[in-house]
């Protein structure tokens, strides 16, 4: 299979570093990479792991300007990925997941770009667009209606409490086409230092709504829809690709509070009961209930923040070994 259009954006990468480890994930990135690759006009670069990672390896050898390595040096997936991207000359680079693909009709590529650079965008959400229709609607309405294909927001540790009263959104997320130099100072750093997930994991790279520490940025988001997740209706129900009919491959949807489990402790405790539902425990506010299953929680915070002090340590050894060779 080979991508029809030949790629010309230089200054615009689609990264991925994903495990690939059944034939389901395999079709299923069989269909959404060309998607990408020919909706960008850009160069892919994807690290691939796990059981199927050679037959996507084949799978990219048909497609042009696709570079395509197996394996991972580096334990943590920050890690592995600033390696990777430390040395591109791209501008700006998407995170390509494979359950994600592309709208029907997306806004132009090439015009969007362009928008990105005018307004020295850092993070730009390419995803779960009806997720961040309350943000969206909320800065048009201050800042003004414009011809615009992306609504575009100055955030900072000012306003950022103020933008958190429309709705709890993450600003650094896993569906972001990032500026390039600033998704290398993410990668790098050591936030959050409580952490809530494996730091192995590539999810681990999000920030919660709260943080500031890398404020003042401008945030994007399409007005259009652009990235459509396949399965995952995330906390709007009818929203994923199947649930739509838009993708008839052999998936099934994983229900509307299916990331809502993740961050259910710190949105509930945020009083966002009507969305999440009332609690289960018959007599126990769902505030309460949250704050104990917080305290029962902290060991296991407690354990993945330390699992990444020492993840940290061996992957810098393995980084001077990398540079030795390095060429």
């Amino acid at each position: 299979m080979t991508i029809n259009s030949v790629p010309q954006n230089s200054s615009f990468l689609v990264y991925g570093n994903i495990l690939i480890n059944d034939q389901l994930k395999f079709e299923t990135l069989k269909y959404t990479l060309p998607q990408w690759a020919n909706y960008w006009k850009s160069p892919v670069f994807l690290r691939v792991r796990g059981e199927y990672s050679e037959a996507v390896a084949d799978f990219c050898a048909n497609m042009e300007n696709v570079e395509c390595v197996q394996g991972a040096a580096y334990r943590q997936w920050r890690m592995q990925t600033w390696w990777d991207l430390r040395r591109k000359d791209s501008r700006f680079v998407m995170l390509f997941l494979e359950d994600h693909m592309l709208a029907k009709s997306p806004p132009d590529s090439s015009v969007l770009l362009q928008e990105l650079v005018a307004h020295e965008v850092k993070v730009f959400q390419y995803s779960w667009n009806a997720q961040y229709q309350k943000i969206s609607r909320y800065v048009q309405d201050a800042l003004g209606s414009t011809n615009d294909l992306g609504v575009y927001l100055p955030l900072s540790r000012q306003n950022r409490n103020e933008i958190l009263k429309i709705d709890t959104r993450c600003f650094i997320s896993m569906t972001s086409v990032f500026e390039v130099d600033f998704f290398l100072r993410i990668l790098k750093s050591s936030r959050p230092f409580v952490r809530k997930l494996d730091p192995r994991a590539p999810y681990s790279l999000e920030q919660k709504p709260e943080s500031t520490w890398y404020l003042p940025i401008v945030f994007g988001v399409s007005k259009s829809e652009l990235g459509i997740c396949i399965d995952d209706d995330n906390t709007i129900a009818g929203s994923s690709a199947i649930s739509r009919g838009l993708y008839l491959g052999d998936r099934s949807p994983r229900g509307e509070n299916h990331h809502a489990k993740a961050s259910l402790m710190s949105l509930a405790w945020k009083g966002k009961e009507k969305l999440y539902g009332k609690s289960s425990i018959p007599f126990i506010p769902l505030s309460l209930k949250m704050f104990l299953t917080r305290f029962i929680s902290w060991p296991t915070y407690f354990s993945y923040s330390i699992q990444f002090l020492v993840l940290k340590f061996m992957d810098s050894l393995t980084r001077r070994r990398m540079e030795t060779i390095d060429i």
